[in-house]
């Protein structure tokens, strides 16, 4: 082979690693802020419970290791003179299959099938000794990481959570035989244009995080 020719191959396959090195995608980093009409996300690993979700950017996130498995939390907001403030949240929890259903603790190795109808008796009774005055606005189904969830939308009062009506939307669906309970509550006022990201931060979540 004539050195030209040497020399012609090595330029071009130079040329050619350049090209790949400038021109391929970089893999996205972790952490990075999801775009989506509803606002930008952060992806969010839950390390005790091995669950993942993503989460409003700016959001202050708290883990436990009981029933309460993670609370997130809006920034407070700038209130002023507005009495009327409140920050959104969401609450995730995780409950004994026997709790909710009823069952004794020695068959919940076997999954109960899906009941609305049970896991709203349950829920409300429990709301009823939570909170005062409810009222249940609307009852439906969804997904949740390809689990049929229940969904419940009310408004309540609890003085000590918040001087005012709140408004919130909770899912229940079981997942690794306990059930998931999440929870995203607002200010009665403001919880409309809320309603969107509550949904997409719960239809979010992942069992479990990979």
């Amino acid at each position: 082979m004539k050195p030209p020719l040497i020399a012609t191959l090595v330029f071009c396959s130079l040329l050619g690693m350049l090209m790949l090195l400038f021109c391929a995608q970089p893999e996205r980093p972790k952490g990075i802020v999801l775009q989506h009409p509803t606002g930008s996300y952060n992806p969010y690993n839950a390390v005790n419970n091995r669950f993942s979700l993503n989460l409003p950017a700016g959001w202050a996130v708290a883990e436990y290791t009981g029933n309460v498995m993670l609370k997130a939390t809006a920034p407070a907001p700038d209130s002023g003179n507005n009495t009327e403030s409140y920050a959104e949240n969401i609450v995730i929890e995780t409950l004994p299959l026997s709790t909710v259903y009823n069952y004794p603790s020695s068959k919940t190795d076997s999954l109960p099938p899906f009941n609305l109808n049970a896991l709203g008796r349950w829920f409300f009774d429990d709301l009823q000794v939570k909170t005062y005055d409810y009222k249940v606005i609307e009852i439906g189904e969804t997904l949740i990481n390809n689990n049929h969830a229940a969904q419940f939308l009310y408004s309540y009062n609890n003085p000590q959570e918040y001087n005012g009506e709140l408004k919130a939307i909770s899912y229940l669906f079981i997942q690794d035989h306990r059930v998931v309970l999440a929870t995203c509550t607002e200010f009665s006022g403001t919880f409309n244009k809320k309603r969107k990201m509550f949904e997409y931060v719960v239809q979010s979540m992942r069992f479990p995080f990979t």
